[in-house]
């Protein structure tokens, strides 16, 4: 988490979640409400791609974003909530900005928001070879069961 000032005045709060791989694509996902205006054609501006819930989305490139915007990354995106602007997705990295008066309460459910985002577009898989090993459980006399698995016990 980090403050974003502008002029020394704090105009949101960044926080972030990094995940494991990096999106071939920037998706900034923005309120309804937020007014779009190019920014004088100083920096390339995302694609429009249209409505992604209440929010719109705009990309870098549309066909790699479209096979990224899921039914699950709307619903992700949906519960961040109204206070917080802009959710983007760029490199390794979910991001937001949130309001400059959040609460800590307010931050962490903001965390824990995005990093359901981040886990909708970096899925964690875990190494089969760090499964681990079935564990052995007692059953009521104190003798240890194992399970069969459709084999006869001896």
């Amino acid at each position: 988490m980090l403050d974003h000032e502008t002029g020394g005045k704090v105009n949101s709060v960044l926080v972030g979640v990094r995940c494991r791989r990096a999106l071939s694509v920037v998706i900034e996902l923005w309120l309804s409400t937020v007014p779009f205006q190019r920014d004088n054609d100083k920096m390339p501006m995302p694609d429009l791609l249209g409505p992604v819930g209440s929010r719109y989305a705009f990309v870098t490139d549309v066909p790699a974003a479209r096979k990224i915007i899921t039914p699950d990354l709307i619903d992700a995106a949906e519960e961040i909530g109204g206070d917080v602007t802009v959710v983007w997705m760029e490199n390794d990295w979910v991001l937001a900005a949130a309001p400059p008066n959040s609460s800590p309460a307010r931050l962490e459910r903001l965390l824990r928001d995005i990093g359901e985002l981040a886990d909708v577009i970096d899925p964690f898989d875990p190494d089969p070879s760090e499964a681990e090993e079935p564990v052995d459980e007692e059953d009521d006399g104190g003798e240890v069961y194992r399970p069969s698995f459709g084999r006869k016990q001896q």
